[in-house]
């Protein structure tokens, strides 16, 4: 389909499209799907002030307005908000740590204090139905074949679910609506069964990688490929201790096909130093919390933008 840039001004839409190819002032498309917007200012620009690479400065914009609508989209879902919260608040905890010893920024770590208190109150708001997103998830994964991820996948849901009851619970007693609650107990009631949800995941993790190293190990051109690794790295570690390097070696070779998997073992070992920092388990500091929740929801958005890079089942 071909469009000349002159007579363009009176269009109203124009067909997005793959490919562009640009010669003289006709545009070659492929069509795809219809963008609802007012393309003609883009097209007189181009006429009144050429440019020798035309077609970089329409790709330019045809990925713009893409990228605009993968943002729209992004934020049209509660899951996605709540990412952007969630990165929002724990990036503002690990600011304010990083700031604490600045005597001249007493102001910029009182105002990111506050938002991160706001960001906090706003995700508890956000998180008021997913009680039962969780046990509906619950249900579903009660159908799985294998034994072991349906085991965990549905305990990991109905502990999700009960830290969603005692979140919304505490988010009812801050705005007034119940108040002969201990807030302490069920604070801790919720951290713990949020360590308990993380717990699984990780259980379920290790053993998804279990078994794409037991199927990578199979693999004859894998047998070929680690024997070739041993004999080009003869260093000390290798020559000690070969089992260890096999074995890291097969570990990261499982993993390469499959970055959901190492993605989501990566987001949930962060995740776990929120809870056992929480519940004096384990003890670090605001910092390390903060990068630990950030890392995590910056992998969240991403497995939220890109449905590829999330964990099935």
């Amino acid at each position: 389909m071909n469009f000349h840039l002159i007579s363009h001004k009176h269009a109203r839409r124009i067909y997005a499209h793959d490919r562009v190819v640009l010669t003289g002032h006709t545009v070659t498309t492929t069509p795809t799907r219809i963008f609802n917007f007012e393309y003609e200012l883009f097209f007189d620009f181009l006429v009144i002030y050429p440019s020798k690479n035309p077609e970089r400065i329409l790709h330019s914009f045809v990925a713009a307005v893409a990228h605009m609508e993968t943002f729209i989209s992004f934020t049209n879902q509660s899951q996605g908000r709540d990412r952007i919260f969630r990165a929002t608040q724990y990036a503002c905890a690990l600011a304010k740590y990083l700031l604490r010893n600045e005597a001249k920024r007493k102001e910029l770590v009182k105002k990111l204090q506050f938002l991160e208190s706001n960001m906090s109150s706003g995700r508890k708001l956000f998180r008021l139905g997913n009680t039962v997103n969780s046990i509906n998830a619950a249900k579903s994964t009660l159908h799985i074949s294998d034994p072991v991820l349906r085991f965990c996948l549905t305990f990991a849901n109905l502990s999700r679910a009960l830290y969603f009851i005692c979140d919304n619970i505490l988010w009812a007693r801050s705005i007034g609506l119940i108040q002969d609650i201990d807030k302490e107990r069920w604070s801790l009631n919720s951290t713990r069964f949020y360590f308990l949800s993380l717990v699984i995941n990780l259980t379920r993790d290790i053993y998804v990688i279990v078994q794409l190293m037991a199927q990578k190990s199979r693999d004859r051109r894998y047998q070929q490929k680690v024997d070739q690794h041993l004999n080009e790295i003869p260093d000390v570690a290798c020559v000690i201790v070969p089992q260890l390097d096999a074995f890291l070696f097969l570990l990261l070779e499982s993993l390469r096909g499959q970055p959901s998997v190492a993605l989501d073992t990566l987001k949930n070992v962060c995740d776990l130093f929120i809870p056992l920092d929480k519940m004096g388990v384990y003890q670090t500091n605001a910092g390390v919390v903060g990068f630990c929740g950030l890392v995590s929801s910056l992998i969240g958005i991403l497995s939220v933008l890109r449905p590829n890079l999330r964990i099935k089942p």
